[in-house]
């Protein structure tokens, strides 16, 4: 009978295998259950772990920033009002600077006008010329001037050098502060962003250590030394700034206090020395009137004295001639009667007084020339004193000019020379000079009446 089962070569298994492998897969299922429970429980710690971690440290950093900020928008703010009190300081002492300019410029009119006095009272001539009190005030004048603008022009000198150390400072700070405003910018710009700003943050090519690897070389005390270093710099240098504005303020001060007192020195002296050569003028002038009256009477009293010699030649012609005639009497008739000693005593009282009246009449002819020498004396020193006080009057007028109007155009070196008007007056005043005709017209306010035309009081340079 044929057998149609066939029993597989595969092996068999006993049904306690069955149910041993059943056993083993349960066990590794709630094994493999088991682990992969604690791996998401440890997923889940790790998770919360890291999220926590990295939202703390992005609070911190966040936090870091914005302290950042805050430090530096502080030092913004600090060196911004240094930098404010440095702008001051450049504008308060440029105004000094320039103040300074201009009481130097001011200063030039004074101390001009006082050369020229002294230039105009060195045409004095002979015992005139005279080193007194005004000459003193007026050369004291022109060094006082002369120091005063080289101390201004020293400290001008001074300013410039304080301004361009402002200024570097300001450039300075000006870049600091930019430098700090980008700053600013960029890591308020970081503070705003945040994990999901997907359009704006992306991956880097870079180290996580970049920043420290070179890319930040400035530590934070260098920084901060920096900030430190630049304040203090600024401030010294606002310091010192502020020192030469007041150095310079007290200087101008006292500069145009020590002018004014000593150009009302000056003009006091040379009025007074105006006064005196007044009063010196008048007393010649009434000198000259006396001496010509005494001349008057000399002239008088020699023609008086060379009549009474006239008469008395007659007188002495008439008693020689009587004493000549009586001689001619015959013999015993020839006697020295009365009339005989009458007419000797006559003839030598003739005689002697017309040797008085001689004697007289040259000592009045020398008295007249001795008053006519000193008339001429006293004539050429009223010429002088009579130039002299005209100079004495234009020193006045010319040192007062530059505190009547200090943009004088009738003086050449006041002139501005920009116009053809002007152009012209100087060529005249070059010509003639400015100091002549104003001499010209004091001399003729001063000279007496009726003496234009006497060639003794016509002056010659």
């Amino acid at each position: 009978m044929y057998n149609s089962y066939q029993e597989k070569s595969a092996p068999h298994f006993t049904p306690g295998d069955w149910h041993s492998y059943g056993k083993n897969l349960d066990s590794i299922t709630n094994r493999i259950t088991f682990t992969g429970n604690n791996v998401r429980q440890e997923a889940a710690q790790l998770r919360n772990s890291v999220t926590n971690t990295m939202s703390w440290k992005l609070k911190d950093t966040n936090q870091k920033l914005a302290d950042r900020i805050n430090e530096v928008d502080q030092w913004f703010r600090n060196l911004d009002r240094t930098l404010r009190e440095v702008t001051d300081a450049i504008d308060r002492l440029s105004e000094a600077k320039q103040e300074v300019e201009r009481n130097i410029a001011a200063n030039l009119p004074f101390h001009e006008a006082a050369k020229e006095v002294l230039n105009l009272r060195d045409r004095r001539r002979d015992i005139d010329l005279v080193e007194d009190g005004a000459y003193h005030e007026v050369k004291k004048e022109v060094d006082l001037i002369h120091e005063i603008n080289e101390s201004l022009r020293e400290a001008s000198r001074h300013n410039w050098d304080h301004l361009v150390e402002l200024k570097e400072q300001r450039d300075q700070l000006e870049a600091d502060l930019k430098d700090k405003d980008l700053a600013l910018k960029i890591d308020r710009f970081q503070l705003s962003l945040n994990p999901t700003a997907t359009n704006i943050i992306s991956l880097k090519p870079w180290p996580a250590d970049a920043c420290s690897a070179g890319e930040c070389p400035v530590s934070l005390e260098t920084w901060l030394q920096n900030c430190l270093d630049k304040r203090r710099d600024a401030e010294d240098a606002v310091a010192k700034a502020t020192r030469a504005t007041n150095d310079s303020w007290n200087m101008m001060r006292k500069s145009n206090n020590d002018v004014r007192h000593q150009r009302d020195a000056t003009q006091f002296a040379l009025r007074k020395r105006r006064h005196e050569t007044l009063q010196e003028r008048d007393s010649l002038a009434a000198q000259r009137k006396d001496l010509k009256d005494e001349i008057e009477r000399l002239e008088r009293e020699m023609q008086s004295i060379e009549q009474e010699m006239d008469i008395s030649r007659g007188n002495l012609k008439l008693v020689q001639t009587r004493l000549e005639n009586r001689k001619s009497r015959p013999r015993m008739e020839l006697v020295r009667d009365h009339p005989t000693f009458g007419m000797e005593e006559e003839l030598r009282h003739v005689v002697e007084s017309r040797e008085y009246l001689a004697q007289k009449l040259r000592d009045v002819k020398n008295m007249l020339n001795r008053t006519q020498q000193h008339l001429h004396e006293v004539e050429d020193d009223l010429q002088r004193k009579e130039r002299s006080l005209a100079i004495e009057t234009t020193c006045i007028e010319l040192h007062e000019r530059p505190s009547k109007s200090p943009y004088q155009t009738d003086i050449a070196w006041l002139a501005p020379m920009n116009t053809t008007s002007t152009s012209h007056y100087t060529n005249q005043s070059i010509n003639r000079g400015t100091n002549q005709r104003i001499m010209d017209r004091h001399m003729n306010e001063c000279m007496p009446r009726g003496a234009k035309l006497d060639p003794e009081y016509q002056l010659v340079d």
